[in-house]
C-alpha cells in the first residue's frame, strides 16, 4: 500500500503566491477500480471529520485499486469570512456559486479554473462522492441520474433527493459526472459549520459500504437497514415581515395540518405576533441557525408527507 500526496495549482495570488488544492492518494498498489472522494467545495461545509475517518478506514483495509481524496476542494471558498464565520457558498468576487461552474468551457474565472482541475481529476474514476452540508438539516443523499440510484442506496441514508436531468444541477461536479456516464452521488451529510455525532458515523458507514461495494476494501461496517424514501421537492416557508422567528418545531419533528410551525415577533410592540401554520402533514426538512429574519427570507423547508415515495 502506498500513500501519496499532490499539490494542483489553480490560480495565484496578486502576491504570485500559489493556490492550489490537495490531492490524497490511498494505493493498494494492485489492479482494482479507483474511487473519488471530495468535500468542501462551500466554504464552512465541515465535512473533514467524516473524511478523516474514511482515510484512515480505507487505509487500513484497502485491498485492491486505489481512492482519491480532497478534503478541501476550495481553498477560495473558505478564505472567505465574516466576522468568525465563513461565507464561502458563493465567490466574493464574481458572485458565481463554486459548484455551479462545472463545464461551463466559455466561463473564465477563478472558480472555472478549480472545476475543471476537479474534473480532471475525476477522469479515471469509478465512482465519486461528493460531501456537502446545508442548513440546520439530516443527512440526505441527492441523486441527478436515475442510474446512479441503486449506488446512493449503498449508503443506507433514509432520506433520498430525486434530481434526475435537473437543469439547476447540470453544472454542479454530479451533474457533469453524471453526463460523463460516471456513476456517482452527492450526501448532504447534515448541518451546516457543525459536527454530529450520530450523522458523522452514518455518513462514514455509508461511504465505506460504497467503496466496499466496488472490491477497493475487505471490511464493510455493518448497518442496521434503514426505510429509504426519495423525494423530488420540499416546501419552502418565508417570512411575510421581518421579525424574530420563534420556532415551535425543530429539525426532524412530524407536524400536522393547521400545527404552528413557528411565529414571528413583528419590531411594532402594537402589533400581533405572526403565526405560521403547517398547510399539510408533514416533516421540518431544514432551517437556518438564526432567529432574525427580514421580509421575504426562507424561514423553514419542509417535506409533504404525501411526496416521500419508498425507494
Amino acid at each position: 500500500m502506498k500513500e501519496t500526496k499532490k499539490d494542483i495549482v489553480v490560480g495565484t495570488t496578486v502576491a504570485g503566491q500559489p493556490i492550489y488544492i490537495t490531492c490524497y492518494t490511498i494505493d493498494s498498489e494492485k489492479p482494482g477500480k479507483t474511487f473519488y472522494l471530495q468535500g468542501g467545495i462551500h466554504g464552512g461545509e465541515i465535512t473533514l471529520h467524516m473524511i478523516r475517518e474514511i482515510y484512515n478506514e480505507v487505509k487500513k483495509h484497502i485491498v485492491a485499486g486505489k481512492v482519491k481524496f480532497i478534503p478541501f476542494v476550495n481553498p477560495m471558498g473558505w478564505a472567505q469570512k465574516s466576522y468568525a464565520y465563513t461565507v464561502g457558498k458563493f465567490s466574493n468576487k464574481t458572485g458565481e456559486d463554486f459548484n455551479r461552474t462545472y463545464g461551463k468551457a466559455t466561463l473564465n474565472s477563478s472558480t472555472a479554473a478549480l472545476s475543471k482541475e476537479i474534473l480532471k481529476e475525476c477522469e479515471d474514476v469509478a465512482a465519486a462522492i461528493d460531501l456537502h452540508t446545508a442548513h440546520t438539516s439530516f443527512p440526505h443523499t441527492i441523486t441527478m441520474s436515475e442510474n446512479n440510484l441503486e449506488l446512493a442506496k449503498l449508503a443506507n441514508i433514509e432520506y433520498n433527493r430525486l434530481c434526475f436531468g435537473s437543469e439547476e444541477y447540470k453544472a454542479t461536479l454530479a451533474g457533469q459526472l453524471s453526463l460523463k456516464n460516471i456513476p456517482n452521488f452527492t450526501i448532504e451529510c447534515g448541518s451546516h459549520d457543525d459536527i454530529n455525532e450520530e450523522y458523522k458515523i452514518d455518513v462514514v458507514k455509508g461511504v465505506l459500504n460504497v467503496i466496499g461495494s466496488f472490491g477497493i476494501i475487505d471490511s464493510v461496517p455493518q448497518q442496521n437497514k434503514k426505510r429509504q424514501v426519495g423525494f423530488s421537492k420540499s416546501v419552502s416557508y418565508f417570512a411575510e415581515c421581518g421579525g424574530i422567528v420563534d420556532f415551535k418545531k425543530q429539525l426532524g419533528e412530524n407536524f400536522k395540518k393547521g400545527d404552528t410551525l413557528f411565529t414571528i415577533m413583528p419590531a411594532n410592540l402594537q402589533e400581533k405576533e405572526i403565526e405560521v401554520k403547517a398547510e399539510f402533514d408533514g416533516i421540518v426538512f431544514r432551517f437556518a441557525k438564526t432567529h432574525i429574519y427580514d421580509s421575504y427570507d426562507e424561514v423553514m423547508r419542509v417535506f409533504n408527507l404525501s411526496d416521500l415515495k419508498s425507494i
